[in-house]
């Protein structure tokens, strides 16, 4: 499909200002909603007093905690206290620092008792990375509030100072009673490695674990070296094999057609002569008696050979003497597999010997490490909790203050109601949701609203937008009132635009088809194909018209002109495409009616007649205009656009199904079809 697929399913600014203006009323009616809840609650809400100080606590801050040792069970056990300051913020705004602190003010003023202990609140933030934190409280009545910022630093100094302290002695006994454990430990440990070196007899020493790992490489190389002996003695054997069961098992006498056998003989008689010959030059001159000896009995083997006959009568066949020199061979070569064979499995046997010995001294290596490393750690814990040990008791009489008041409790001020802030909270909240409702509701919106929408679910670009006819003009018998100059000029105009894009689109000379089809019924696409027609034929271009509806023919109608013969008729044989072809009274326009409604069937339209048809009007029209039915409905539309050179898709804003057009588009898309562009119909801002 010769298109380019729409930009995906996110908005631009563009839609989402369409989306506003299409749902304006809904943006607005929220926007009222969060508006006078946030005005009820100013009036229901009851009054709250806030008053705050500010601390320092003795705490590890974030920075600090990143030099600390993890791993030291100390860190849980530190000087006063041990926590970070996240950690006592919590502790700070507790409900038990509170109930405390409370319970102190109202016992000095009974008079500032609340109604609810869930009426008071304490929020505690860090200011920056440092140990400053500042407390607020908010409560329904200014001097209370005020009186629990005064308390709160020192309900929360006793109680830290309790816990820190309990703290310390739970850890001095944990610590001792760890230390005598891992004491008792390392005392068994140093046995079990006496008595296990005792029962084996071994030492640490890395000497002998080297040597037996030399002599275990050294069998595996031998018994590599082995095995690739064993590999090429069997290649050999087999390959001796294997030539000897392509040798016949009889040949021809010598005597039969060629004295083959004496001649090799003769040849081999020469070659060893000449070896010989060579071997003399080396001790003695040419001149020599030896020499000459040789010269003349090689003359005398080349003139045997040359003498030998070539052909002989006698047809009798002998054994092949060839089968003797490989037999020969193979016993060989056997033997030397054989040899090859046990030698792999001597060594293989040596290399297995030499890895046991490996694996049990390794075994033995393994358990003497493990015990020394156990001693060691061992003996590491025992050094480290010592140290704790007596590190604890240097700080479990060390217990200070955890809290600084740097800034004692400011006067209170009213917190509640803050009417600009909740109107604030209400703009912004009421903004999110009237935008999610706006958004959803024209989501759920189904139907094509504008060119941007169609694009993206098509890809193909618009090529004209055509406005909605009047009243009545699409029932009218009257040709006139029907052809495209009884339209008003805007609207012709708009009509030249489309057939100017859609002759832009076609590849000049060689494309001349058109389909134009729709998602749906009642979109327009009939009254887009006879107009388009019209206005390829006022253009001079020679148009045929053809209405490929055939279960619902209506451009007859159009031009005053009678159903039969047409289309139908044609592709079941009934009628020659010569004789159905009708002129509509416009100059230059031709019309195919669709025939006879009773002899239209699901077949014809993508039968082998209609592409004929198609290819026959090709060569005498310059144009040819198919008026095909909806996608939806039936596949007729389909199977043309298969054929047919081109595409023109008809859509109504505001009538057209998204989800259908996007599975009509898909399917164009699966014939590639090349859909060259849209049409938009019944358009407002396109009417004059």
């Amino acid at each position: 499909m010769d298109t380019t697929r729409g930009q995906g399913t996110e908005s631009s600014f563009k839609d989402l200002i369409g989306i506003i203006w299409r749902q304006k009323w809904v943006l607005a009616i929220t926007l009222a909603v969060a508006l006078t809840l946030a005005v009820s609650f100013t009036f229901i809400v009851q009054p709250m007093f806030q008053s705050f100080v500010r601390v320092v606590l003795q705490g590890r801050t974030n920075s600090s905690q990143m030099f600390q040792d993890r791993n030291d069970p100390l860190a849980q056990l530190a000087p006063l206290p041990a926590d970070d300051v996240p950690t006592q913020i919590e502790q700070l705004q507790s409900q038990s620092i509170l109930r405390d602190a409370l319970q102190k003010v109202v016992a000095a003023d009974p008079s500032l008792t609340p109604k609810s202990v869930e009426d008071v609140s304490v929020t505690a933030r860090q200011i920056g990375l440092t140990n400053s934190v500042e407390v607020l409280v908010t409560s329904p009545k200014d001097i209370l509030s005020q009186q629990i910022a005064d308390q709160i630093p020192e309900s929360f100094k006793e109680a830290i100072q309790a816990r820190t302290s309990e703290k310390f002695n739970q850890g001095v006994n944990f610590v001792g009673g760890q230390l005598s454990k891992q004491q008792d430990d390392l005392i068994q440990a140093e046995k079990d490695l006496d008595a296990f070196r005792k029962s084996k007899g071994l030492s640490a020493s890395p000497t002998e674990a080297s040597e037996r790992s030399a002599q275990n490489l050294t069998a595996e190389q031998q018994l590599t070296t082995s095995q690739a002996d064993y590999q090429a003695a069997k290649e050999s054997y087999d390959s001796l094999l294997a030539a000897r069961k392509l040798l016949p098992a009889r040949v021809p006498n010598a005597t039969i057609q060629e004295n083959l056998t004496e001649k090799q003989l003769a040849r081999q008689r020469i070659s060893d002569l000449e070896a010989k010959r060579q071997s003399l030059l080396i001790s003695y001159q040419p001149s020599s008696r030896e020499v000459r000896e040789a010269d003349a009995e090689l003359a005398k083997a080349r003139e045997y050979l040359r003498n030998l006959p070539k052909v002989l009568d006698d047809q009798r066949t002998i054994r092949n003497p060839l089968l003797d020199s490989y037999d020969q061979q193979i016993a060989s070569a056997k033997a030397n597999l054989e040899g090859a064979s046990a030698r792999v499995a001597e060594r293989n046997a040596n290399v297995l010997q030499m890895r046991k010995r490996v694996d049990d001294y390794s075994a033995y290596v393994a358990d003497l490490s493990r015990l020394q490393r156990d001693i060691e750690l061992k003996s590491a814990s025992v050094a480290q909790l010592t140290s704790q040990l007596n590190t604890l008791k240097l700080y479990i009489n060390q217990v200070s203050n955890p809290i600084t008041v740097i800034q004692n409790p400011t006067n209170p001020v009213k917190s509640r109601p803050n009417p600009p802030l909740y109107i604030a909270i209400a703009l912004f909240v009421g903004t999110i949701m009237a935008g999610a409702i706006a958004l959803a509701k024209d989501r759920l919106d189904d139907k094509v609203g504008n060119l941007d929408q169609a694009f993206r679910i098509s890809g193909a670009p618009a090529l004209g937008y055509v406005p909605a006819l009047g009243k009545g003009r699409r029932k009218s018998t009257s040709i006139a009132q029907n052809t495209l100059t009884a339209l008003p000029v805007r609207t012709q105009e708009n009509y030249r635009i489309v057939r100017s894009n859609v002759l832009f689109s076609l590849k000049d000379g060689k494309e001349k088809s058109v389909v134009v089809t729709s998602t749906g019924v009642g979109e327009g696409s009939e009254d887009v194909a006879a107009n388009l027609a019209q206005a390829l034929a006022s253009s001079g271009k020679a148009t045929v018209l053809i209405d490929a509806n055939l279960s619902h023919p209506t451009q007859h109608s159009r031009f005053g002109l009678p159903v039969t013969p047409g289309l139908s008729n044609v592709l079941a044989g009934a009628c020659l495409l010569g004789d159905v072809l009708v002129e509509t009274g416009i100059g230059g326009l031709t019309l195919l009616p669709g025939g006879a409604a009773k002899m239209a069937s699901g077949d014809l339209i993508g039968s082998e007649h209609m592409e004929a048809v198609l290819s026959e009007l090709s060569t005498k029209f310059d144009i040819v205009i198919l008026d095909a039915p909806s996608m939806t409905p039936r596949s007729d539309a389909l199977a043309l656009s298969s054929i047919a050179d081109a595409v023109v898709y008809v859509v109504k804003p505001g009538f057209t199904n998204r989800s259908s057009m996007k599975y009509s588009i898909e399917l164009l898309r699966h014939t590639r079809a090349r859909l060259v562009g849209l049409v938009f119909t019944d358009t407002t801002f396109a009417s004059e």
